[in-house]
C-alpha cells in the first residue's frame, strides 16, 4: 500500500530529471510548456485533447519535435514507450535543437514593434485619405 502512494513522488521525480537535464517533457501539451521546450530544444511527449491542445500537440508531432499520444489519458506503457522513442531515436532530438535554432533567431519584441508601427501608419494613411475625400458637411446659416 505505502509503494502505491509513492509511485507519484517517484513519476514526478522522474519526469523532473528529463527536463532539469533537458532530455525530454512529458506534457499535456499546453501552448506554454511546448513553445518553451521547443525553445530549449527539449524532445517532447504530449497527451491532451482539451483548449488548444488536440491542435498544438498536432503541430508536436507534424514538426518532429516529440510524439503525440493523442488522450487525455495515456496509459503507464504508452507513456513509457514514447518516452522511450523519443529519447532512443536522436531524429527527435536534433529536430528540437533545430526549432530552438529558429526560435532564437527570432527578436520577438522587435517583431513586434515593427508590426505595430506598420499598422499605425497604414491607420494613418487610411485616416489621411478618408479625411481627404470625405464631403463637407457644413451648415449653411439659415437652412435647417
Amino acid at each position: 500500500m505505502r509503494s502505491i502512494r509513492l509511485l507519484p513522488i517517484v513519476i514526478f521525480a522522474a519526469l523532473a530529471l528529463l527536463v532539469f537535464k533537458g532530455i525530454g517533457l512529458v506534457t499535456n501539451g499546453g501552448y506554454g510548456s511546448v513553445n518553451q521546450a521547443m525553445s530549449f530544444g527539449i524532445p517532447l511527449v504530449t497527451a491532451g485533447l482539451t483548449e488548444d491542445k488536440a491542435d498544438v500537440n498536432a503541430r508536436v508531432a507534424w514538426s518532429g519535435v516529440g510524439l503525440n499520444l493523442a488522450t487525455n489519458e495515456p496509459t503507464p506503457e504508452a507513456l513509457r514507450e514514447a518516452v522511450r522513442t523519443v529519447l532512443d531515436r536522436p531524429a527527435y532530438r536534433m529536430r528540437a535543437s533545430s526549432m530552438a535554432d529558429e526560435f532564437s533567431g527570432i527578436d520577438t519584441r522587435a517583431e513586434i514593434l515593427r508590426i505595430i508601427g506598420e499598422l499605425a501608419h497604414a491607420s494613418n494613411e487610411a485616416v489621411a485619405v478618408d479625411a481627404a475625400t470625405m464631403p463637407s458637411r457644413r451648415r449653411r446659416v439659415g437652412s435647417r
